[in-house]
């Protein structure tokens, strides 16, 4: 089988523009494409419908995505005979979200924990763009539901747009530890308008809750690009190579 690398691609992804007196709303939708590294070659999802994705993540041999609606997509992935390519051959919704809506929670995240298991990574806002929290949920795909789990079982997670993962925790790394991003608009990071956090992240305590400020921003070096977390090898910090980026 070739090797593939797994993308939520969004051409053409600005579909719908909602204007009015006092706003304006921009919706983006998106489709799972795979990238077939021995031909460079593009194969786009025909089973799927355009839907907003939040995120995406691979594990156990399957593409899964987390939609708007905290609904949980499985993509298995084939072999197009006449084309060698690789292509997406089914999808399914494992889970249909019976979560209360929670209108603080703007950003989600889909991680895959070192032990396997998805997690739902839900960030929660006060008022405008200031995190106050975050709440983690299991995908309990038996019963097809999200399960709310309050520790993380010895591991950290490091969280934002472009990537997130988990990792053990060990030295300056507590376990139950989330480290975010401050990239909540990054869709939208070259339509910025308003001044950008003082910090480029921030680490989330699930134990007491407290929030700690991380990576000051230097206003006269960094750019307006968001920013991304890069993993060392893992004969460098120990992590398993099976997880490194």
């Amino acid at each position: 089988m070739p090797s593939t690398r797994y993308l939520v691609v969004s051409g053409g992804r600005l579909l719908m523009v909602h204007r009015s007196a006092f706003k304006k709303q921009i919706i983006y939708f998106a489709k799972v494409a795979l990238c077939s590294l021995d031909t460079f070659s593009w194969s786009l999802s025909t089973h799927d419908r355009w839907r907003w994705y939040e995120d995406i993540a691979f594990s156990g041999g399957k593409v899964y995505a987390l939609t708007g609606d905290e609904d949980l997509l499985a993509f298995d992935v084939g072999i197009d005979a006449s084309t060698g390519n690789a292509v997406v051959s089914h999808v399914k919704r494992v889970i249909q979200s019976r979560l209360p809506r929670e209108t603080t929670a703007k950003v989600r995240y889909l991680v895959s924990s070192r032990g396997g298991a998805l997690l739902m990574v839900r960030r929660h806002f006060l008022s405008g763009e200031t995190t106050v929290r975050f709440a983690v949920f299991r995908a309990d795909l038996s019963s097809s539901r999200w399960v709310e789990v309050g520790t993380l079982g010895g591991e950290a997670l490091f969280v934002g747009r472009p990537c997130s993962r988990a990792v053990r925790a060990r030295g300056a790394v507590r376990d139950d530890q989330i480290f975010f991003l401050q990239d909540e608009r990054a869709p939208l990071w070259a339509e910025r308008t308003s001044s950008r956090p003082d910090h480029h992240a921030g680490v989330y305590d699930m134990w007491d809750g407290m929030i700690t400020d991380i990576l000051p921003r230097r206003l006269q070096c960094d750019g307006p690009a968001p920013t991304t977390w890069l993993f060392p090898d893992a004969d460098a910090d120990g992590l398993d190579s099976d997880h490194s980026e």
